[in-house]
């Protein structure tokens, strides 16, 4: 499947629906929308994916905790509409 349709399927989501399969997307960090938190152990922020914004909610892994701005990053998971 394509980016692009991956991101299309992605905003034709309506409220709290997902995709249904698990995707990979890689992209620039824009934003750190929820700071690196210690007791959750996850940080929220915003990629640039194609041109194409898309938040990463409560994303955890090895290094997030040194996630910065331009930063490229590659997540992989269920997307969602929060």
């Amino acid at each position: 499947m394509s980016v692009e349709d991956i991101l299309k399927d992605a905003f034709a989501l309506k409220d709290g629906e997902a995709l249904p399969y698990e995707v990979t997307l890689t992209g620039e960090v824009v934003s750190i929308d929820t700071p690196y938190d210690d007791n959750y152990k996850n940080v929220t922020v915003t990629i640039k994916v194609n041109g194409v914004k898309i938040q990463c909610y409560r994303m955890v892994g090895d290094g997030i905790d040194q996630i910065r701005e331009t930063d490229t990053i590659t997540v992989t998971g269920v997307i969602e509409n929060y």
